[in-house]
């Protein structure tokens, strides 16, 4: 399959999508920046790691807050993991192209153990994301494999990823308050066919799409990967029309009102409503994306 982040990355002038889906209308009063992540993120320049690690967090927050409105809890760290284990155990594999990096193999093993025990503690509802913290980091590194085909160690400290308590603290109590209404929540919705493009989405609620962001400058963000968004939307059109929801491995949801942001540092939701976003253009936008990434 190809990855929808991987195509999107291969477009370089987006202007000319711009014409097959709505205009991009996010409504944000203000920016403040209420919820500050430790200054070691910026120290390290640990900015994507942190962010990734944030997504995690949430989800299982979500978890620990609504157990029985969660569905389809499969994460694609699980998929990293699954690789890893197969690039560790294989002799060269030429289907395995995974970039491991360059320590022991008893370390990598070693790694592979506590990630699984994390994966497990994740989908447990009953395991507070408090007690977890550093394991769910060590987890969020697997994700790397599946988005860059490479592992990463894990770059953090314990103590250092403890510091951030008080900022998924923060964080949970605004989920609770902004969620506590919600019906259904996808927390990794996974979207794809064996023959067709890929696509894991941050979070799915009730009707609407995220992208977590845990970045200084939404604004930014929402003008510069709206099209990721729309991407999801589309995607999930053409295995409605083309693959039998037996084969296809997407959540129990049929249509998208709605996409949206969430920012972590200033505990902000936007939204946007697509609902008017003509059928046919939702299929037209996912075939010009692969047309202009030059795929066909």
């Amino acid at each position: 399959m190809v990855s929808l982040t991987s195509l999107l990355k291969q477009i370089s002038d987006k202007s000319k999508l711009s014409k097959l889906f709505p205009k991009p209308q996010f409504s944000i009063l203000s920016h403040p920046l209420v919820n500050p992540y430790p200054n070691w993120v910026n120290s390290l320049k640990g900015w994507g790691e942190f962010g990734t690690f944030s997504d995690y967090i949430i989800r299982k927050i979500l978890l620990n807050l609504f157990p029985t409105k969660v569905m389809n809890t499969r994460i694609i760290a699980e998929d990293g993991w699954e690789t890893l284990i197969a690039t560790i155990t294989s002799n060269d594999n030429p289907f395995l192209t995974t970039v491991l990096p360059d320590v022991a193999k008893k370390r990598l093993l070693t790694f592979s153990e506590e990630t699984e025990v994390a994966i497990v503690n994740f989908y447990d509802s009953q395991t507070h994301w408090k007690k977890s913290i550093y394991e769910i980091y060590k987890m969020s590194c697997l994700d790397r494999i599946v988005r860059n085909d490479k592992l990463d160690m894990p770059r953090f400290s314990k103590k250092e990823v403890e510091e951030c308590i008080p900022f998924f603290s923060h964080l949970e109590g605004w989920l609770k308050f902004k969620f506590t209404s919600s019906e259904t929540i996808y927390p990794n919705p996974i979207l794809g066919h064996e023959s067709t493009l890929a696509a894991d989405a941050d979070l799915f609620i009730d009707s609407t799409l995220y992208e977590i962001k845990t970045v200084k400058r939404p604004l930014w963000y929402i003008e510069n990967e709206y099209y990721q968004l729309f991407g999801y939307v589309s995607l999930l059109e053409y295995l409605k029309e083309n693959v039998s929801s037996m084969e296809r491995s997407v959540v129990k949801w049929e249509e998208i009102d709605t996409i949206g942001y969430i920012f972590p540092l200033h505990m902000q939701e936007v939204t946007m409503d697509i609902s008017s976003w003509d059928k046919s253009h939702r299929l037209k936008y996912l075939s010009e994306l692969i047309h202009y990434s030059h795929l066909i």
